[in-house]
């Protein structure tokens, strides 16, 4: 690790030393293991923010068990992002046919939406060219990419994580949470929930009337109100 933040860290000074505007994404993660956790390029006092603008903390995303181990990562470094500084867990695989590297289409949008919650750079990693149209649907959706792109820039977190299901929230300018349910059953549909023990990880307060929009459907969720406190189902 020595010798990889020494390196990084010449590269860093000298693009510093241009005085031109770029992003620098420090990227260790294609010569690693299966499930490998890279999160000392955030954590390590050489590395986060004052390395680069983004830093990967996983190896690489081929699979949705690669990326699922990509995502539980991240979403335990929120503490290390910021404006110019992100957690990156590697690129958006899609769904088109073709492509080496490829998820079903539910998983790629499932996979756009937790990047948006992780402050995640948005890096397509298929052919522009090659995109199906439920692909281009996904990564045009502006209200996905508004979260993504939110002005407070905070990173989201972990809310609810067991074998079968995550949430992840996202605080918001303006006082708006955006929440990703996760169901990882892969025979049938389930329910997930947020329960009162997720609610108390959640800065709102109990009691408090929510009204709830579904940034896929572009409209209220079919449960268009929820009671912070008060299970609230997807």
């Amino acid at each position: 690790r020595d010798s990889l933040f020494r390196q990084f860290g010449l590269m860093r000074d000298a693009l510093n030393r241009t005085g031109r505007p770029m992003f620098f994404s420090v990227c260790g993660g294609g010569d690693q293991p299966l499930l490998a956790n890279l999160s000392y390029y955030a954590a390590d006092p050489r590395g986060g923010a004052g390395l680069a603008n983004a830093w990967r903390i996983s190896s690489d995303c081929i699979s949705w068990l690669t990326c699922r181990s990509a995502y539980e990562i991240a979403g335990a470094l929120g503490g290390y992002a910021g404006p110019g500084g992100f957690n990156d867990p590697d690129m958006l695989l899609g769904s088109s046919a073709g492509a080496v590297r490829r998820l079903s289409p539910a998983r790629s949008r499932t996979q756009f939406s937790l990047w948006a919650m992780l402050m995640a750079p948005l890096l397509l990693g298929a052919r522009l060219a090659d995109l199906s149209a439920f692909d281009l649907d996904t990564y045009l959706n502006k209200e996905v990419i508004a979260v993504s792109q939110d002005g407070l820039g905070k990173q989201g977190f972990v809310v609810v994580e067991s074998l079968w299901a995550a949430i992840f929230a996202r605080e918001l300018a303006g006082g708006d949470i955006a929440l990703v349910f996760v169901s990882h059953r892969p025979l049938h549909d389930a329910d997930v929930v947020c329960d009162g023990a997720c609610w108390e990880k959640l800065p709102i307060a109990s009691g408090a009337a929510l009204s709830v929009r579904d940034l896929w459907a572009h409209r209220p969720a079919e449960q268009p109100e929820a009671l912070a406190g008060a299970s609230y189902a997807v």
